[in-house]
This record gives C-alpha cells, sequence and structure tokens, in this order.
C-alpha cells in the first residue's frame, strides 16, 4: 500500500515527529507500505513549517524582551537561527525511516486540477484549491502502482464534505476505473486504527 500524507497531517503531527507520527512511522516500517510525497506536499509543508518555527521564535523573543523590560535582567535565550531553520525545514522529509516515494509535479496534475477548478468539482470545488486537486491527480497516477490511502483533513475530499462517508462522488467515479483501490481517512489515528 501506499500512504499519502496531505499537508494539514504533516503540520498536525509536526513532521511526523509527534507521538502518533512516531507510531505510523513504526507501522509504515513493519508492514510493506510506502509513503508517497508529491512536491506539491512538500513545498507546502516546508513554507508553512517555516513560517510557524518563525512565528514561534519572534512570539519567544518578544516576550524575553518584555520580561527583560520588567525585571531588568534575565538569563538570555539562545533561539536557533535562520539557518539551522533552514536546516531543519529542507530536512524534514529527510531522514523518516520509512520507504519513500518522491511524486514530482508534473503538468498532467496541473492540468487535472486546472479542469476541476474550473468545473467545480471535488477537490476543488468551494474554492480554489488546486494544490488538492494535483494531489488528487497523483493519488490517481498512484493507483497504477498500488493501494493507496490518502490521509487529509481537508472536507474536499469527502463525500458531502463530512468525514467517514469516504470519497466525494466525482472522486470515486474517477478511481473505479483503476487496477488498484484507494481509501480515505481523515487523521494518522484513524490509520493506526485500521491497524
Amino acid at each position: 500500500m501506499i500512504v499519502v500524507l496531505d499537508t494539514n497531517i504533516w503540520l498536525k503531527e509536526l513532521a511526523l515527529s509527534t507521538g502518533t507520527g512516531a507510531a505510523f512511522r513504526f507501522y509504515m516500517n513493519r508492514g510493506s507500505s510506502r509513503l508517497a510525497i508529491p512536491e506539491v506536499v512538500r513545498l507546502e509543508v516546508e513554507s508553512n513549517l517555516r513560517r510557524t518555527i518563525m512565528e514561534a521564535m519572534e512570539d519567544v523573543s518578544r516576550g524575553h524582551r518584555q520580561l527583560l523590560s520588567l525585571f531588568g535582567s534575565i538569563k538570555e535565550i539562545v533561539l536557533p537561527t535562520r539557518a539551522e531553520v533552514e536546516d531543519l525545514v529542507t530536512s524534514v522529509f529527510e531522514g523518516l525511516g520509512v520507504e519513500t516515494i518522491e511524486i514530482p509535479f508534473s503538468l498532467e496534475s496541473a492540468r487535472s486540477s486546472f479542469l476541476k477548478t474550473i468545473e467545480k468539482l471535488p477537490p476543488c470545488d468551494k474554492t480554489q484549491e488546486f494544490k488538492d486537486g494535483v494531489l488528487w491527480a497523483d493519488c490517481l497516477n498512484l493507483l497504477q502502482q498500488d493501494n493507496v490511502l490518502l490521509v487529509s483533513q481537508d472536507k474536499a475530499f469527502h463525500l458531502n464534505r463530512e468525514y467517514g462517508k469516504g470519497l466525494a462522488e466525482n472522486l470515486r467515479e474517477e478511481a473505479a476505473g483503476k487496477p488498484f483501490g484507494i481509501s480515505l481517512v481523515s487523521s494518522l489515528a484513524d490509520v493506526l486504527n485500521q491497524v
């Protein structure tokens, strides 16, 4: 099986460094599953993670300055440098300890997503969720190799935008003619519950 994690899962599980993320990596190593990393997800995760770290560092720095003003002197706080942040962000997908499949951004996936955006079909039916359309097209391509498990909190993938009801109708129809099947869950905990 090939597992695809949407950006929201990577961010919620802090790049799989949480307890649930560690359990998921353990599960991936024990089975014959592989983790697919679409380039659109990688780029979005890196950008959001970088922004989250920089905002957290600014919050800590601001709080430290306020405390210093109030107390007159306190111990210095050492925060990561921008280079250290960049090193961390670029290494998130390396050293996961699981077998991965890199999926480069393709014109075919972009075209498929753009058409869904124009036609207002899930996962691009409410807003211009271009990245989600590309992710879906990448999942469809992976169905030529193996079963796929998509883990996403984006309701646009879900039937009637409700978790637990499976894929949206048009997505289910698109996947129906492929050699392998696709499943959809909304969290890593759902993946672990299936094990």
